[in-house]
Formats: structure tokens, C-alpha cells, sequence
């Protein structure tokens, strides 16, 4: 709703950059300012108990989300230092097991 709201004009959107990608690269949505650093963090999760991860359709499911996160980063990354901001990279663990 934030950005719908942002692009009707009613206020700021702060919102990942692959989600508003399509509505930043339209033009729709602009960047409030290159003087803020673009925090880059990688916030793909995989729940499921852990006797699952061997399974061929976990992995592959994972396989394609992990794709598609990099595919987006890659072009909001690209997208936004055309453009003059700075990215911050925030890293955390890929995984994260539980038993």
C-alpha cells in the first residue's frame, strides 16, 4: 500500500528496491535522494524443517527463489548506481537450520 500511496502523491515509499523496481524504472516512483546510502540486504527466507532441505523439490524451489533474488538485486544494483546513490551492503547467513 505504501507505494501505491506514494505514487498517488500522498507521501515517501520506504520500500525494497526489487519490489518498487518496475514502478522506479517507469519513472512512476523516483528516488528521494541520492544523499542517502541504498541499504543492499539479501531478505529471501526458506521455512521448513530441516529433514527437508534434502528433498529434491525443496532444493529446486530454492534454486529458483535464490535466481530470482539475485536476477532482481543485480538490476536494482545496476539501476540505482546509474543513477548516483551509494549501496551499503548489510550480509547475513544464507541459511539458518533449527532443529
Amino acid at each position: 500500500m505504501s507505494i501505491q500511496l506514494a505514487k498517488d502523491g500522498v507521501g515517501v515509499a520506504l520500500d525494497s528496491t526489487s519490489i518498487a523496481f518496475d514502478d522506479l524504472a517507469s519513472g512512476a516512483l523516483v528516488p528521494l535522494s541520492a544523499e542517502f546510502d541504498v541499504i543492499e540486504f539479501p531478505g529471501y527466507w526458506l521455512v521448513c524443517p530441516s529433514r527437508h532441505m534434502n528433498r529434491r523439490a525443496v532444493r529446486l524451489f530454492s534454486e529458483w527463489v535464490s535466481g530470482i533474488g539475485n536476477r532482481d538485486t543485480v538490476r536494482a544494483r545496476d539501476f540505482l548506481t546509474g543513477r548516483g546513490f551509494q549501496i551499503t551492503f548489510e550480509r547475513r547467513p544464507h541459511f539458518l537450520t533449527r532443529d
